[in-house]
């Protein structure tokens, strides 16, 4: 009677706990508004901003195959960039980039929460005097900092795998059949189809074993590979199809001056194993490790199999450069589709293996006062992982460190660029320069340069001539541009191609001495006007005049805005 006290006491305190933790996350966002933090790596400089130019355009649903958005790179096909048949894009849509974002944020996290919850209570942890395992595993995977352009792709798996288990005991049917049919309309199928549904069939062989393979499991993987292909048939017909479009992709060529090794593969196998990975969630793993180590000689088959099948993904993640570098010029398609996802699915097996491995320390009276302090622990890891709570409580506090979103995107700065030039934006292209061209795309300027997954291979190549010169003095920028590219940015090598390269903030006082620029390259792109966040030093020698220098108080940056000479 004391133990169910106990746990009863635990299940409220739960409760409590969840209510903390929703105010923890939601008072910064009431509090800054859109002076909030959003993450700016391949969110505000690239994936979430495409989905604002495509609202912008008019054009987010349009499904024709020869239709072009013109704002970026001289016009990119509509095909590359995300579905119109998304959730993501129709927020966009309705309510603004930041709203949506927000929106979306919240969204995801109780999918997230509510199918964890479903799962494990459902199919693991019946017994309801260990709810409070439950709910607060649910609660710190709900927290993780998980990719919103991604939608419910790495939060969402807890409710997907619960309509296929529903699926194989003839349970919930119509309610996981519209689980399966919604769930490509908020997810992304380069990231999750081919893992998920790897993951299905390797339950699915279990289940033939076992000799109770149902019907609606099968039917549930087909529907859901087809709704995959479905709401991306566009980008698939445009990348992988013979229309005369050359990706850039064709010219992949990771391995230009190393070959892999042994040691940076172990690494980046531990690395994986132990933080994941930026675009899934950056999750340190060490208190749900330390809980499945301290069970997993306990004649618990499903913990050792979830642990085993988490070393087996961070070796593939971390040696797949091997097969990459010796197949892929032999196999095309494996420069246009990259298979090292499976890291997708690892906060879900890491939190999964997680809750079986509390629930079995709770039977055994050494480490049943343990559960409650690791959950606890969880929670706290998970939050702080989240660097968009992170730098919201830093601004609370004054002690901003990255620029929030009105911050970062200056509408006010980059307005005055726009009444300087005094000309209609789609009648001139800009490119940027030490600051990511996802700002100027932000405030509806059209621009040579841009973050893309997909562009033309033709045009990269007339874009490097902007700063071959650049090339030329950097191993790094020839292997960042020429053998990846998907920043189709100016580089330099005073600048690198770390984070500054295109984020240098006003704080830094970063100047550029000797950027070797081609002008006339440049100029016969159409490009009008290159906006630095840094002073290039000689650019009279390089073509260029700088017009005006704009400074405000509540941007982020100090904006140089260079011409092409009229001469050249």
């Amino acid at each position: 009677m004391a133990s169910i006290n106990v746990n009863d006491n635990y299940n409220r305190l739960a409760k409590w706990l969840i209510l903390l933790v929703v105010v923890v996350y939601v008072m910064p966002l009431l509090l800054l508004g859109s002076n909030s933090y959003i993450r700016l790596h391949d969110t505000l400089e690239g994936e979430w901003i495409w989905l604002k130019v495509l609202a912008d355009s008019h054009m987010a649903f349009d499904f024709h195959t020869y239709t072009i958005i013109p704002q970026i790179m001289k016009g990119v096909l509509r095909d590359l960039y995300p579905a119109g048949l998304s959730l993501n894009m129709v927020l966009v849509q309705w309510f603004g980039a930041y709203k949506a974002y927000i929106l979306s944020s919240f969204l995801i996290r109780i999918i997230g929460f509510t199918g964890m919850v479903l799962l494990l209570r459902d199919y693991f942890i019946k017994e309801r005097k260990n709810r409070f395992i439950v709910l607060l595993v649910a609660l710190a995977f709900s927290v993780l900092s998980a990719f919103i352009p991604f939608g419910i792709s790495v939060l969402g798996q807890p409710l997907l795998l619960w309509a296929f288990l529903n699926f194989n005991s003839t349970r919930r049917l119509k309610v996981s059949y519209l689980i399966i049919i919604l769930f490509p309309y908020y997810s992304s199928i380069v990231w999750l189809a081919i893992p998920f549904l790897t993951l299905i069939g390797v339950m699915g062989l279990y289940f033939i074993y076992k000799s109770n393979l149902g019907k609606h499991y099968v039917a549930g993987a087909i529907l859901l590979a087809v709704g995959f292909f479905g709401v991306n048939f566009s980008m698939l017909v445009a990348t992988f199809s013979n229309n005369g479009f050359v990706s850039h992709r064709m010219a992949y060529n990771l391995y230009m001056f190393e070959k892999p090794n042994v040691v940076q593969s172990l690494g980046e196998s531990f690395l994986v194993f132990f933080t994941t990975h930026y675009h899934i969630a950056i999750y340190i793993t060490s208190v749900s490790f330390i809980a499945i180590l301290l069970t997993i000689k306990k004649s618990e088959p499903l913990i050792l199999a979830i642990f085993v099948a988490i070393i087996l993904i961070c070796l593939f993640q971390g040696f797949y450069s091997y097969p990459e570098y010796w197949l892929s010029d032999k196999l095309s398609f494996m420069k246009s589709f990259r298979f090292n996802r499976f890291s997708v699915l690892l906060p879900f097996l890491w939190f999964v293996g997680f809750a079986l491995a509390l629930y079995k320390m709770q039977s055994s009276p050494v480490l049943k006062s343990f559960v409650l302090p690791l959950l606890l622990m969880q929670i706290v890891v998970a939050m702080a992982g989240n660097d968009e709570v992170v730098h919201n409580y830093r601004a609370l506090t004054g002690h901003q460190k990255f620029p929030n979103f009105e911050n970062y995107n200056a509408p006010k700065q980059f307005g005055e660029i726009e009444k300087y030039i005094g000309k209609p934006l789609d009648s001139y292209y800009v490119a940027s320069f030490g600051i990511s061209p996802s700002v100027a795309q932000y405030n509806g300027f059209y621009t040579l340069d841009g973050l893309m997954s997909v562009y033309s291979l033709p045009y990269k190549k007339e874009f490097r001539n902007i700063f071959a010169g650049e090339i030329a003095k950097s191993e790094d920028i020839a292997q960042y541009f020429d053998g990846w590219g998907n920043r189709c940015y100016i580089f330099s090598s005073e600048l690198g191609i770390k984070h500054e390269a295109f984020n240098c903030y006003k704080f830094s006082h970063k100047h550029v001495n000797n950027l070797a620029f081609n002008a006339k390259a440049f100029d016969a792109m159409g490009g009008k006007y290159l906006i630095s966040a840094v002073d290039i030093r000689n650019s009279e020698s390089q073509g260029l005049h700088l017009e005006k220098v704009f400074n405000d108080s509540q941007s982020w940056w100090t904006i140089y805005l260079y011409s092409v000479k009229p001469s050249i």
